[in-house]
């Protein structure tokens, strides 16, 4: 039985390898992007609130100078008031 393959390795492409190893090399290389997903995703839950508000941002000034135009459906809406 071979030992499994615990790091990445690099390999060059006049090295050969068997369909086994190709495999093996797929699924180290899978786990270690769910790895980097995962962290990312935990990140992002983490600190959502600070992002949605970064990401919210520009649409409040768009939002803001459309009121002061009249335009859209919130300006229109001032407007009528």
């Amino acid at each position: 039985m071979r030992p499994m393959a615990s790091a990445l390795r690099p390999i060059r492409h006049e090295d050969r390898l068997s369909l086994v190893d190709h495999l093996d090399e797929l699924r180290t290389r899978l786990m270690v992007c769910a790895a980097g997903l995962a962290v990312a995703l935990g990140f992002c839950l983490w600190q959502n609130h600070a992002l949605l508000h970064i990401i919210n941002k520009p649409l409040q000034k768009q939002t803001r100078k459309q009121v002061a135009k009249g335009e859209g459906t919130v300006g229109q809406a001032v407007l009528a008031q």
